[in-house]
């Protein structure tokens, strides 16, 4: 029993002490802001405009009570945004407290540009109502920019003429600084329930620390350590419901025994017999380790959590190559910040890479990651399923499967051109050898006839004695255009 003990705990120490690390750090940066944040408002608050900053030149000592490089940086910030630059202050102590707290600020850059916009509204506002002439600022009372967009619309409203350019005037003051104060008030609260989490901060930390007080139930973890984010390995158990895990083996279920049709009134011609075809490797096909996925869909979940990103996966869809896991983020989560953590869940989930898309009209995102063992796509498979028998397309033709496992079966009489194109070695013959065979395996000749060009003389040599030719297969340059100005004019008429 003892020697079940120490290798956990060991592992468990070392995994608390770097987050310890990382945990301080932080404290370390929200501290930082926290004592910006102050020594910036009392720079403010004592601004004196006769002391040596970056719009005066003086001697002496600074009146401002943070010295000389208060006095700069109020000269500066009052520069910008004039008085309005107060309003920066309460989000930069909304920061540095959640910091502190160790809560997650995804939206932290809209937040400093909601008050940055509410700082140049308020004080654009401020500079109608009481011009920079009057003004012991750097810039007027409200900053550069105010300055300069207000100097070129007060000739507007005088071009309304008395009294309506006096209330045009009052209107546009009154409007922007209820705008500004609303942008600044809403980003302090962008994120919807950070002062209920204000309120309860031993709560939150009580349920951050339960780990830490699993390791080592007999003794007092330092209150620094109970802080700590919870390791993934210790993650507990979820009451909701697991995700779909699609089973691809359903797609591809044999269709039931049927005749073969006699395509042509007159002969006895036969639709070719599917045991021509190589049959599936034995091993086990279709089989799907359910449990195993539905772990990695937790572990990707925790994946994500730990860089920030909330969200369910709903659904898992294992293909031949590659399994897609359908992730629904949390209410307000871009696209992009999930797309740019491609290479951080591939390390994270020991995966070669990792793709992320969104799937087009749905609210999920699919990551797709590659499987340990590759399985091969049959075309036995396919071309036996119920789902190939039963398609209703003119000329169905067999194109694989997708990134799901789901066979791919394209009709090819509405396409007016299909191209196949790729490097050396990536499939081109076998995607083309794969469609002849899926029109020959459905269709009789009195159904289908085909002209092939092969002018190369290597891939279509061997469909020479089929019945559904027009003509040999053509390998002469000068006969190949010929053969292609018929068809033109065929389908002309």
């Amino acid at each position: 029993m003892a020697s079940r003990k120490g290798a956990p705990a060991k592992a468990d120490w070392r995994t608390v002490f770097r987050q310890s690390i990382a945990r301080s750090l932080v404290i370390g940066a929200a501290a930082a802001l926290g004592l910006f944040t102050l020594f910036l408002a009392l720079a403010l608050a004592t601004y004196d405009s006769t002391d040596a900053a970056l719009n005066t030149a003086a001697h002496g000592a600074a009146a401002n009570w943070m010295g000389s490089v208060g006095a700069w940086f109020a000269d500066l910030g009052l520069s910008i945004g004039g008085v309005g630059i107060a309003l920066l202050l309460p989000l930069l102590g909304v920061l540095a407290w959640r910091l502190w707290l160790g809560e997650p600020q995804p939206y932290w850059p809209r937040q400093l540009a909601y008050s940055f916009v509410g700082i140049l509204l308020v004080g654009l506002g401020v500079e109608l109502w009481a011009p920079a002439t009057s003004a012991p600022m750097p810039a007027g009372w409200g900053g550069l920019i105010a300055l300069l967009v207000g100097g070129a619309i007060t000739p507007l409203f005088a071009a309304a003429g008395e009294p309506a350019a006096a209330l045009i005037r009052i209107a546009a003051i009154l409007l922007l600084i209820a705008v500004g104060l609303w942008l600044a008030w809403r980003a302090l609260r962008l994120e919807k329930g950070w002062a209920s989490r204000l309120r309860l901060p031993a709560a939150e930390r009580s349920r951050i620390a339960e780990p830490a007080r699993a390791v080592d139930d007999g003794s007092r973890t330092p209150n620094l350590m109970e802080r700590v984010v919870r390791p993934r390995a210790i993650a507990e158990p979820s009451d909701r419901a697991p995700p779909e895990i699609a089973d691809p083996a359903q797609r591809t279920a044999p269709s039931k025994p049927r005749p073969k049709p006699q395509t042509e009134l007159f002969t006895n011609y036969q639709l070719p017999s599917i045991d021509l075809l190589a049959p599936p490797p034995p091993g086990p096909t279709g089989q799907i380790d359910k449990a195993g996925l539905e772990r990695n869909a937790r572990l990707l979940e925790s994946v994500l959590e730990d860089f920030q990103v909330k969200g369910v996966v709903t659904a898992v869809r294992p293909g031949p190559v590659v399994t897609m896991y359908e992730l629904e983020p949390a209410p307000g989560t871009k696209a992009s910040r999930v797309s740019n953590l491609a290479d951080d869940i591939a390390r994270n989930m020991s995966a070669l890479s990792a793709r992320i898309a969104p799937i087009p009209g749905r609210t999920v995102i699919g990551i797709e990651l590659p499987n340990a063992h590759r399985e091969a796509v049959v075309l036995h498979e396919i071309i036996g399923s119920a789902l190939f028998q039963d398609q209703t397309g003119a000329l169905p033709i067999i194109l694989g499967k997708n990134i799901s496992g789901d066979p791919m079966i394209a009709d090819l009489a509405p396409m007016p051109h299909l191209l196949i194109a790729g490097t050396t070695g990536s499939g081109k013959s076998v995607g083309l050898n794969a469609m002849i065979l899926s029109l020959l395996y459905r269709l009789g000749p009195d159904q289908v006839k085909m002209i092939m060009i092969d002018p190369k003389m290597l891939e279509l040599s061997v469909y020479d004695d089929i019945p559904h030719l027009l003509a040999p297969v053509v390998t002469e340059p000068k006969k190949a255009i010929r053969a292609l100005k018929w068809a033109v004019e065929q389908m002309e008429d």
